[in-house]
């Protein structure tokens, strides 16, 4: 059985690895650890409304890589990781890795996952009707939760408050209230005489592909929210080709 260390360093790899696939896909031949953690920690901090910079999940990764015991404790990095490899939670991704339920334990106070191998005669002979418990109750834990957490849609312009639908969070179309995101993310529609950079040459404009395949743009960075790829800082080469050639 993996210890817990071990299940650390097995998360935060394939995490990298598979941010690494992504951006290749996306045409970024080679990028940097620094870029692979960027994409990471937008992805937690849109997921779990967290935010957990890009340096400290490289120094996770490069020990990971020297065989170096990696000890995450925030459950929010858990699970953005575990959901990012589409896993519903950091429970859901050690239950997998695992290929074992039995008697599950969780630790409330850090959030982290250990197994006891000892079933008791009780559990053998009952686990149906225990698992039935343990599911219910996070069933109405989780709704208890939901509902006294607020909540944000994209209404295709903006990010607005919404009231919890179960539905549309199970489609990832409901998202947890984020005061930043509802003031400062709007999808912008550029023209050639936008101002796309600030007085220091920082950007003012991020971009990525929708589903049809054409470029959307918007005023902030993070995620987007249709398609839940990271966004990319304008250039000048974006600008030319897509923007002033409309």
């Amino acid at each position: 059985m993996e210890k817990q260390t071990q299940v650390h360093n097995r998360l935060i790899t394939e995490s990298f690895e598979k941010a690494l696939k992504q951006e290749e896909e996306r045409g970024n031949i080679n990028p940097s650890k620094s870029r692979l953690a960027t994409v990471l920690s937008y992805y937690i901090e849109e997921n779990q409304d967290f935010q957990f910079g890009e340096r400290r999940l490289r120094d996770y990764y490069n020990e990971a890589l020297a065989a170096t015991q990696v000890e995450i404790k925030q459950p929010a990095v858990l699970n953005g990781l575990s959901s990012f490899l589409g896993y519903s939670d950091y429970t859901d991704f050690v239950i997998r890795i695992k290929g074992d339920k039995k008697d599950l334990i969780q630790n409330g106070s850090d959030d982290t996952i250990t197994y006891n191998l000892r079933i008791t005669d009780f559990v053998k002979h009952h686990k149906v009707s225990l698992a039935i418990a343990i599911v219910s109750a996070m069933v109405i834990l989780f709704l208890m939760v939901s509902k006294q957490q607020r909540w944000m849609k994209w209404d295709g312009t903006n990010y607005i408050e919404a009231s919890f639908d179960a539905d549309k969070l199970s489609k990832g179309e409901l998202k947890a209230y984020k005061e930043d995101r509802i003031a400062n993310f709007t999808r912008l529609n550029p023209q050639c005489e936008t101002q796309f950079f600030n007085a220091d040459g920082s950007v003012r404009v991020w971009y990525s592909k929708n589903k049809n395949g054409s470029l959307d743009f918007f005023s902030s960075y993070g995620l987007h929210p249709i398609t839940g790829k990271t966004l990319k800082p304008v250039t000048r080469y974006i600008i030319d080709k897509y923007v002033c050639e409309r």
